[in-house]
Order: structure tokens, then C-alpha cells, then sequence
């Protein structure tokens, strides 16, 4: 199968993410021709969440003589030999990925809401056949609403649920796939492949034996309130014994279909064997019972009534899909109660706790691989629990002060009476002391016989795979970490919070001490919630710190300069880098710089073309970039993108030839208009920064707006064009385009014409503004003088992402054909851009950073329109206070005369010289 897939040279495990970034579109069309692109156009459907991709028809529409349909000939009979079951092709793709492709792959049939590959044929690991993936499912999560009404977010691999299992015993006339679709999915959609998929009918020669896992997530008016993981087995159960006994000792419910006309012995000691298992059984029959069958169930009824449990029976003959689900539902919901799990003694598992009954079965587990990491992980992670965050990691705690002196160095706003000299030097001492302060605690963490930053730094010695596993693992534990510590934060918070809207609407009269109380907890519960947070970037962040104050304080960086170039190695492999600190709006340059010239020197001063995105938060701005290049930036763990990250992406040969880049750095950007920060008088500061750095640094800067109303963006888009024009010293001149997203007429390309047109005028109008602001109306007399833009051109629309309601609901076709639209639009940038070689990216972070520092006036206004406001009320204000103090010296100085001209008796009289005034 690998072989007539083409996928020889990738067998087994070599297939990596790099191989998946194309620009060629795989139509259906093509696949007729070439078995060996299907693989590919799996890959590019799944990559871009488009589940339509991963069914495919290959035969021939024909039509037939009324001749042949007499005779009862079929004009493809003979032809499927050659065709190739959708199954199956995906089978031999997962077994041509690598474990870090095979992840990703694995979710993103998880976001279509697609059947993920538990269990799969194996043939390199000694002594085995089949392996448990575990590690690959381990970035999983969802999101559902509990029984109490709160929302809850669970890793899917480590929670516990009813496991439901489904397997059939000889060819019932029922499709168990089509069934259990219905079960798990009121939404008809085909989470598991079925005869009515394209496809569907042809045989399956590689995938018999798999084991699929899905999850019901309970809905709003779902059928039952708790989640519940179902899997399928594909082939004849009887076939596959060590299946069927895996999923005997896991299963609180097996639904067994039964095929009565076809039952045989074999059949009927599994069926024993079945009802004879710890959990619960449900017959589901195809037809009448056929005497052997009949002999079975009555010997199941009277010989294993000390198991007490009833024989559960659905006869399924006329009756369709939906009835029967609905009578599966019925019984399903009389196990799960109390009573009846504990007839059975089985309670809910999580999918790691299957891998003891794997490992006795003899399956390999792909987790295996990572056992020693993820133990070193888990102690990294116990140590951020038990001291807390700011003990463990702090150096980036101090870095938010530092950040803001350096920002002072910049701007001189606390100056005063003081010499700019002196000031200046005063606040660099200070930025030395608190160098010096994370010098000491750092040299007191090293005294610690373990910590959290020596356990990390450990990794960097490891071997390439190793320290692969290590950062993914990091990733892993730490949202999951961050799950359970930040949910119940959140439920108090709510609860605070439905206290203080009660108080305020049924005791208006409530007092003030009482009310301030309530929102200084309220305050307090954020706080928390920002330190309880971890992720990988926390643990790379204090790698740079340390690095960063090492380079400050001029001490000997020798030893950390393996930690730059294992960084530089690990950005290669796809893991990000943080270019913005997002807790201390800090940009770490010298860390940075060392970074990008170990990657220089690892793969040579290559041209990197940047691609950065802006816009509001939760704008769906992360989950874009991931399905246009199968990257993994954090869209969940109950946390949006706090700061600047940035991932290299690897081009293949024929996008290097045609657009003469090597790399893609795919820079993702914090939301704008971040709730966190509406209540800091500097928000609009910080956003304007934010977006002026982001739009400067890219090549191409995607404006990423929801819905077809750009107007949250046109402020912010005024505030950059006025700082470029500032900055002169920073040789750029960026690109954008703008995509809106949830955008469901097709005619809206068309229709927004008008306000595509008014929107251009705008931006030039306010370009002009600034441009005679700053006196250079003669260079800049258009938005497109200061960033490449053609509205008729660079404005693309793209289509809702969800088909349906969440959590069930699978991502829209439409949405990831909108994506390759995009994707095509952002390789013509590329075909003719001038892309920058490695090393000019930190000069360019560096320039850009220290000009945006020095430049806070244009910042902390909202648009154009208020720096003009702002100029124009200062110009009335000095000739108001020169007209006053000219007014005023001269009142002074024909009071000085009028004083001269007074006796001394005069004088002495009092108020009389103030009455001559």
C-alpha cells in the first residue's frame, strides 16, 4: 500500500511537516491519474481542516447499456483493484509521519471532528503488530458546558470518561459506522468513515483491525450531560482477538452488531466471551435470530445470570439510522447510572490509563519513546507548583521593570527639573541594579539542589529527538497544568463577579467599603490568573533572561552560547521563538540577536520572507496561520497570545524557485483591544506599539478584521502610517492585506465595493494629515506611499469557520477553501517581494524597537484625527500663553513703575496703593 501511494522514501516514520507546505493545490480530478498524490491531497485537506479531503472517489462515472443491466453486468466490475480505500491511504500516511507530523495530523481530525487513529498496524517495532498513539493525541483538547452550567476545558487524553465500544461480528446489513455517527453527532456528520462516504465502498486491505476513538461532547439540549469516548473497530471482530480483548477491559458499554444470517461458531465464543466482560453489552441484530444465534443468547440468558446484567437486544430491521440510534441512546443512558456501573465495577479511563491494558496486551505505545522526558517534565512542572512561578522563574518577573525603564531611557516622561544627561544616567543605574537583582537570584537558584530553570536548561544538552520530546511535552503538561489551576480561578471569578451585579442591582445602597472590598477581589482573582498561567514560552523566556543579563552586566556568556544556538536548532524544527515579552511588553534584542546569528550559521544567510498578522483579539488570527502551514501556535488552554512568537517554516524546492525564499517566519501577534487592558490608561499605547512594530517587521502584514466593518483597524492602521513617517532612520516599507473573516455572502467581495473605496479614501485622507503633521506632504500623499496596499486587489473575505453549533460542530468547507485562497494570494506577495536575508531580521527588530521607544507622543493618541486635534489645540495654547505672558509682563513692569513713583508716605498708608490699580 505505502508503495503504491509513492511514499516509499518516507517509510516508515521520515514524513515531516516541512513536505506538507506547497503551493500546488491537489485537485480531485487528479487523483484518477496518480495514486501518488493521495497522500498529498490528504495531507493539504487536513492541514487546512477541510474534512471533505479526507474521503475520495476514484472510479469512473459510466454510463451503462440496458443490455448489460438485464444481464446484471456492472461496467466497473473488475476495476477497483487498483483503487486505493480513503482508510487505507490514511493508515499508510500515519505510518509514514513522523511523531510530530502525526500530532498535528491527528488534530486537525480532531477540529474537523473527524474519527482519530487509536490503534495502528505497525511493522518496525520488535515483536509487535499494533500501536497505541497517545502521545500524538496528547495536544487535544475540548470544550463543553458541565451539569452545574459552568464551562469546562479538558485535555482529552488525561480525562476520565465512559468508554463506549462498537464492533461488529460477521457483515451485518447495518453500516455500526453510519450508527455510531448518529449516536455521537446529532449534526449528521460522518466522524467515522462509513460505506456512505466517497469511497466507502471499496475494500480496505491495510485498515482492518484499526481502532478509532471519537468523543460526544455534551450540547446545550444534547441527549446526555457527561462526554463520552466511543471506539470503533474496523474489520470483523472475530478476526482480531487482542482488539477485541483490549476493548473488553477498557469498554463500560461494547455495542456489538450482529450479523444473524452469517453467525458462526467463531462468532458465538465472542459473543460468550463479550457478555463475560466487566462492562455492560448491547446486541444490536440485523434480522431475524437464527437458530445458532438463538442457542447462544439462551445460553448467555441461563448461564451467566451471576453476572447480573440483562441481555440487551435491538432488533434493527426496519427501522432507520435514527430509530436505532435513538434506542442505543436509551440504553446507554440506563448504564450510566449509578447503579448500573457499579453491577459492572468499571469506572471511567482515560486514554492513559489504557496503556497498562496495552502494554499487557503486547501493543506498543508511541509515548513509550518519551517515557524519560515526560518524568522530567512532570518534576519541572511539581516545582512550579509547589515554590510558584515568581520563585521558580524569576528573572522575567524583574523583566517587567525593566522593560519599563527602558522605555524611560527612551522617553524622558519622569525627567522633571533634572538634566537630560543625568537623568538619563540615572535611569541606566537603575536598570544595572535590577540586573544585578536577577544576578542574585539567579546564583540562588543555582544553590537549590533542583530547580525549574536547571531542569530546563538541562534539555539543551540532550540529544535532537529527545529535546523535541522535551519542548512538546513542556507545551503539553504546561496547558494542561494551566487547565487545572486557572478553571476553578475562573469559576470564583464568576461567582465574585454575579456577587458584585447582585449587590449593585438589589442593594444600590450597598457601602462604599463593602463595594471596593468585592472589586479589589475581583482584581486580585486576575492577578491570578496571570500568574498561574504557564506555557513553554515562560521556560524559554527565562533561558533569555538569562542570557540578556549575563550580556548586560558583562559578565561571560561563553557558557550560554550553546543555549542560542539549541534554540536557533529548535526554531528550525518548528518550535516558536518569543520576539515580544507579552507580560512586560519587552523586546529581548540581545537574546534575539544571538539567536538568529546561531540559525544564520546553522543554515547559511538565507532570504526569509515575514509574515506577521494583526487584529483584534480572538479574531481567529492563530487559528488561520495554523491551517494555512500546519503550525501549532496556542489558539486554547484558556489563554490567547500574549506577546510576539514568531515559527519558521521551510519551504519545499519548488516554492524556493518560484518565489527565491528559503523560509517563511510566521510571526503570530497578541489581540488588540485586549479586555486585560481597557481599564490602564496606556492600552491605546500599547496596542499602537504593538501594531507598528508587527506591521514594520513583516513583509507582509495580514489585517485580520471579523466581519466586513473595518473600522476597529483604520485607528490603529492611522497611528502606524503617522510613526513610520517619524521613523526615519528605519528603511521600510511594509505590505497588507486585509481578510475578513465570518463573512457568510459569497457576494460580499462585490457588494463591499463602496465601502472598499471609501475605506481607501479615508486612509489616504489621514495619511495626508500626518504627512503635513510631520512636513513631508511632498513624499507621502497616499496610504500606499507608506504601506503597499491596492483595495481592488489586497482585500479578501472568508467564510464563518463553524458548520453548526460548538462543541459538536465541525469546521466549514468553505472556510478552508477561503484559507487556500489566501494562502495562493500570500506566494504572489512572495513571487515579488524583496525578502531580507537572516541577519537583517534583529537589525531590523532592533531599529524598529528602538525607534518605537523614542517615539511615545504618536502612540498614546487614538487616530490622526487626535494628533491634529491635539497640534491644533497647542497652537491656540502658546499664543494663548504668550499673549498672557506678554500680558503679564507688562501688568508686572507698569507696576514696578507705578510703584516707583510712590513716597514713602504713600507707602506707608495701607491699601493705598493698591487702590490706584
Amino acid at each position: 500500500m505505502v508503495e503504491h501511494l509513492g511514499l516509499q522514501k518516507y517509510y516508515p516514520r521520515k514524513l515531516t511537516r516541512k513536505e506538507v507546505v506547497s503551493k500546488h493545490v491537489i485537485s480531485p480530478d487528479e487523483l484518477n491519474d496518480d495514486p501518488s498524490k493521495i497522500p498529498w491531497y490528504i495531507l493539504q485537506n487536513l492541514i487546512i481542516c477541510n474534512y471533505e479531503g479526507r474521503s475520495f472517489d476514484l472510479e469512473e462515472i459510466q454510463s451503462c447499456s440496458l443490455l448489460s443491466v438485464l444481464q446484471d453486468e456492472s461496467p466497473n466490475q473488475g476495476k477497483q483493484n487498483g483503487h486505493v480505500s480513503p482508510l487505507d491511504a490514511l493508515v499508510a500516511i500515519l505510518l509514514c509521519c513522523d511523531n510530530f507530523l502525526t500530532q498535528i495530523l491527528i488534530e486537525k481530525l480532531s477540529l474537523c471532528q473527524l474519527a482519530i487513529p487509536l490503534l495502528v498496524p505497525v511493522t518496525n517495532v520488535q515483536d509487535k503488530q499494533w500501536k497505541l498513539i497517545v502521545w500524538g493525541m496528547s495536544t487535544i483538547t475540548k470544550n463543553w458546558k458541565t451539569i452545574s452550567g459552568s464551562s469546562c476545558e479538558r485535555s482529552m487524553v488525561v480525562e476520565k470518561l465512559p468508554i463506549v465500544s462498537a464492533l461488529r461480528l460477521g457483515r451485518p446489513k447495518i453500516s455500526k459506522s453510519k450508527i455510531v455517527n448518529c449516536v455521537i453527532n446529532e449534526q449528521k456528520h460522518d466522524t467515522f468513515f462509513n460505506y456512505g462516504c466517497k469511497g466507502g465502498n471499496l475494500e480496505r486491505k491495510l485498515s482492518n483491525g484499526l481502532l478509532e476513538i471519537a468523543w460526544y461532547i455534551p450540547t446545550q439540549n444534547g441527549t446526555v450531560s457527561e462526554a463520552i469516548a466511543f471506539i470503533n473497530l474496523r474489520g470483523n471482530a472475530s478476526d482480531f482477538q487482542l482488539q477485541t480483548q483490549f476493548l473488553s477491559e477498557i469498554s463500560l458499554v461494547t455495542i456489538a452488531f450482529v450479523s444473524c444470517a452469517n453467525f458462526n461458531d467463531h462468532d458465538a465464543t465472542l459473543l460468550k466471551s463479550l457478555y463475560r466482560q466487566m462492562g455492560h453489552v448491547i446486541f444490536i441484530l440485523d434480522g431475524s435470530a437464527g437458530e445458532v444465534l438463538k442457542k447462544v443468547l439462551r445460553e448467555i440468558q441461563e448461564n451467566f445470570r451471576d453476572v447480573n446484567k440483562e441481555v440487551q437486544c435491538i432488533k434493527s430491521f426496519n427501522k432507520n439510522e435514527l430509530k436505532i440510534s435513538a434506542e442505543i441512546w436509551k440504553l446507554l443512558k440506563c448504564n450510566f447510572k449509578g447503579s448500573n456501573r457499579e453491577i459492572v465495577g468499571l469506572h471511567d479511563r482515560s486514554i492513559e490509563e489504557c496503556i497498562e491494558v496495552a502494554d499487557k496486551i503486547n501493543f506498543h505505545v508511541d509515548e513509550f519513546d518519551c517515557s524519560e522526558a515526560k518524568k522530567t517534565v512532570g518534576m519541572l512542572l511539581k516545582l512550579v507548583e509547589k515554590e510558584g512561578k515568581h520563585k521558580e522563574l524569576p528573572l522575567q518577573m524583574i523583566t517587567v521593570k525593566i522593560g519599563d525603564k527602558k522605555k524611560e531611557q527612551r522617553r524622558l516622561l519622569g525627567k522633571g527639573n533634572m538634566q537630560i544627561e543625568v537623568y538619563v544616567e540615572k535611569v541606566k543605574k537603575e536598570i544595572n541594579d535590577l540586573r544585578s537583582l536577577q544576578l542574585n537570584l539567579h546564583r540562588e537558584r543555582k544553590e537549590r539542589s533542583q530547580s525549574t530553570y536547571m531542569l530546563f536548561k538541562q534539555s539543551f544538552s540532550y540529544k535532537t529527538i529527545e529535546r523535541k520530546y522535551f519542548f512538546g511535552l513542556v507545551k503539553i503538561m504546561a496547558d494542561r497544568y494551566s487547565i487545572q489551576k486557572l478553571q476553578p480561578i475562573r469559576e470564583e471569578y464568576i461567582a465574585k463577579w454575579n456577587e458584585l451585579c447582585d449587590h449593585n442591582k438589589d442593594k444600590p445602597e450597598t457601602s462604599k467599603p463593602t463595594l471596593e472590598t468585592m472589586k479589589y477581589k475581583l482584581d486580585e482573582l486576575e492577578q491570578q490568573l496571570s500568574h498561574e498561567s504557564v506555557g513553554l514560552e515562560h521556560f524559554t523566556r527565562e533561558i533569555g533572561q538569562n542570557y540578556e543579563m549575563l550580556s548586560a552586566l558583562k559578565l561571560p556568556i561563553s557558557d550560554s552560547d550553546y543555549l542560542a544556538e539549541v534554540t536557533a536548532e529548535m526554531l528550525i524544527h518548528g518550535y516558536p521563538i518569543e520576539l515580544m515579552d507579552g507580560d512586560a511588553t519587552h523586546v529581548p534584542l540581545t537574546w534575539i540577536e544571538a539567536v538568529f546569528n546561531s540559525l544564520k550559521y546553522q543554515v547559511g544567510n538565507k532570504k526569509v520572507f515575514v509574515l506577521s498578522v494583526l487584529g483584534i483579539q480572538s479574531s481567529g488570527k492563530s487559528t488561520m496561520l495554523n491551517a494555512m502551514f500546519g503550525l501549532q501556535f496556542s489558539v486554547s488552554a484558556g489563554r490567547c497570545t500574549k506577546g510576539i512568537f514568531a515559527q519558521l517554516v521551510s519551504l519545499d524546492k519548488g516554492l524556493r524557485e518560484e518565489t527565491q525564499c528559503d523560509y517563511m517566519l510566521v510571526v503570530d501577534t497578541e489581540g488588540l483591544r485586549s479586555p486585560e487592558f481597557t481599564s490602564i490608561q496606556q492600552d491605546t499605547s500599547r496596542d499602537n506599539e504593538l501594531a507598528t512594530l508587527v506591521i514594520g517587521l513583516g513583509d507582509l502584514t495580514i489585517i485580520n478584521i471579523m466581519g466586513e466593518n473595518p473600522t476597529d483597524m483604520q485607528d490603529t492602521l492611522q497611528i502606524a502610517v503617522h510613526a513610520f513617517m517619524k521613523i526615519n532612520n528605519v528603511n521600510i516599507k511594509p505590505s497588507c492585506l486585509f481578510v475578513h473573516q465570518n463573512v457568510t455572502d459569497v457576494r460580499a467581495s462585490d457588494l463591499n465595493t463602496k465601502q472598499k473605496r471609501r475605506m481607501r479614501e479615508t486612509l489616504d485622507e489621514m495619511t495626508k494629515i500626518a504627512a503635513a503633521e510631520e512636513n513631508c506632504s511632498e513624499k507621502y500623499r497616499s496610504f500606499s506611499d507608506v504601506i503597499n496596499f491596492q483595495e481592488n486587489k489586497h482585500i479578501m473575505y472568508i467564510s464563518s469557520l463553524w458548520q453548526g453549533d460548538l462543541p459538536m460542530a465541525p469546521p466549514n468547507p468553505g472556510y478552508s477553501q477561503c484559507i487556500l485562497q489566501v494562502k495562493k494570494q500570500i506566494f504572489e506577495f512572495m513571487e515579488y517581494s524583496e525578502p531580507k536575508r537572516i541577519a537583517e531580521f534583529p537589525k531590523l527588530l532592533r531599529d524598529l524597537w528602538n525607534a518605537i521607544l523614542g517615539q511615545h507622543f504618536v502612540f498614546s493618541f487614538k487616530n490622526s484625527i487626535e494628533i491634529q486635534a491635539f497640534n491644533a489645540l497647542n497652537v491656540e495654547y502658546v499664543k494663548h500663553a504668550r499673549t498672557f505672558r506678554r500680558n503679564a509682563l507688562e501688568y508686572s513692569y507698569g507696576l514696578q513703575i507705578e510703584c516707583q513713583k510712590l513716597t514713602a508716605e504713600e507707602m506707608r498708608k495701607d491699601g493705598q496703593y493698591t487702590a490706584k490699580f
